[in-house]
């Protein structure tokens, strides 16, 4: 690379806030740590999520960093085990339908809604959203909402395929190019350096 990485000074800081955050949302309980032995501390220790967080946000102040590693946490955690929990018991129409209500704690006004979450993501999306809202535009949340729809529906898409033979390795790295986090990521980030404005977004997708 032709710049030497950064690390944000508050890691630390951030990977306190990050393991305490996951346990407080119910992420390391028994149902979700039996399989398949992602999501005990020791491996969220191991995976260290807040460091990535803390070289691609070099600049961001402790809360800012702490809010954003949290939403990756969150993702992360739907990929890597929510979802598929599905996938154990051939769920795949109750996967769709979480995936439904997760959307809900997501409104685009901001503003909280009288839904009671009663797992680690619902928590954590309803207790992030409202913060995370105030300081957008409505253009800003709108596209935020859809990043975490498209990153869903691709989890969707790969619990659907994951269980048959794929002949089109093209058509399965497509698809994960475009449903992956890489869109959630940089919206996500627009919140630690700013808002883009609506020309320089209309050049990135022209």
């Amino acid at each position: 690379m032709p710049f030497e990485s950064r690390l944000n000074p508050h890691v630390d800081q951030a990977r306190a806030h990050a393991k305490k955050s996951a346990r407080q949302m119910g992420m390391f309980d028994e149902e979700y740590s039996e399989w398949p032995q992602r999501w005990s501390e020791e491996k969220f220790d191991q995976a260290d999520f807040p460091l990535f967080i803390a070289l691609t946000h070099p600049d961001a102040d402790a809360c800012e960093l702490e809010l954003v590693t949290d939403w990756h946490v969150a993702l992360w955690f739907v990929d890597d085990l929510f979802l598929p929990l599905y996938r154990r018991d051939h769920e795949q129409e109750s996967a769709a339908a979480q995936v439904e209500r997760l959307m809900l704690f997501l409104p685009l006004d901001g503003l909280p809604r009288p839904l009671i979450p009663v797992n680690p993501v619902e928590r954590a999306f309803a207790g992030l959203w409202t913060g995370t809202a105030a300081t957008m535009s409505p253009l800003w949340r709108d596209r935020f909402v859809s990043s975490v729809r498209r990153f869903l529906d691709g989890v969707l898409w790969e619990l659907e395929h994951v269980d048959h033979a794929l002949t089109d390795l093209i058509e399965y790295l497509g698809a994960r190019r475009d449903f992956g986090g890489l869109q959630f990521t940089a919206v996500l980030m627009e919140h630690a350096m700013g808002e883009l404005r609506p020309h320089v977004l209309r050049r990135g997708t022209s």
